[in-house]
């Protein structure tokens, strides 16, 4: 393959042989004079507009338009609209009136009518398993018997101020054959017992009052099943 040949040099173009640095322009500086800095700080700090509410906001009375104005035509000043949750306040809500404290004892809590409501226990004798269990084999469970007979006797019970010492015997302490409920007793009856006999009101108001509600209950308690056997 043939090299192509180089043009040969003749002679000296003038376009070529001219000096660069004579047709560059020459760099300017400008002179920065000592207030620049501070001109500078101050371009720099914005100064919030003011405007006028007269020019944008012109009044009614100027207009016509508008009620309620004031007479010389200034308009009340608006009260800012603060927005987002920090400028929001709650509304104070109406305190609630101080309710009295229910004076409670350690087993009963007292009534409007000076009387307190006492927790009441009741148990059948060993005497009353046997009928009982007859009663439940007939049909009536002995714990409708039970609260039968509990509920007959808190209606017809009147207790007195003296007190009865319980007795010692055997007591059925499980279900079926416990009864329970409350019953309104004077503050005052239990007082006077207490004075002899709890002095210093450890015993609860129940045990003053026990004795009297064991026996009566024992009572109804036959009374019921004979006349539920007899039916």
């Amino acid at each position: 393959m043939a090299r192509r040949k180089l043009a040969s040099i003749t002679g000296v173009d003038p376009e070529y042989t001219r000096k660069f640095q004579a047709t560059r322009p020459t760099p300017v500086t400008a002179e920065v004079s000592p207030a620049a800095p501070e001109a500078t700080r101050q371009e720099e700090s914005v100064t919030p507009d003011v405007v006028d509410p007269e020019k944008t906001h012109p009044s009614s009375n100027a207009t016509g338009t508008g009620s309620g104005a004031p007479a010389d035509g200034s308009e009340e000043p608006k009260k800012p609209r603060v927005s987002g949750k920090r400028g929001r306040q709650k509304r104070a809500e109406p305190l609630e009136p101080a309710r009295d404290p229910v004076n409670l004892t350690k087993r009963s809590a007292r009534t409007a009518n000076d009387k307190s409501l006492v927790d009441v226990r009741l148990s059948a004798l060993e005497r009353h398993r046997a009928p009982l269990d007859r009663l439940a084999e007939a049909g009536l469970p002995s714990k409708d018997v039970m609260i039968f007979a509990g509920k007959r006797l808190l209606a017809r019970i009147a207790l007195r101020a003296v007190y009865v010492q319980p007795t010692d015997a055997a007591r059925i302490t499980v279900a079926p054959y416990v009864y329970r409920s409350t019953k309104a007793i004077d503050d005052k009856l239990i007082d006077t017992i207490a004075r002899k006999h709890d002095p210093l009101g450890v015993r609860g108001k129940y045990a003053m009052v026990q004795g009297q509600f064991e026996e009566a209950f024992w009572d109804e308690l036959d009374r019921v099943i004979k006349e539920l056997a007899d039916r």
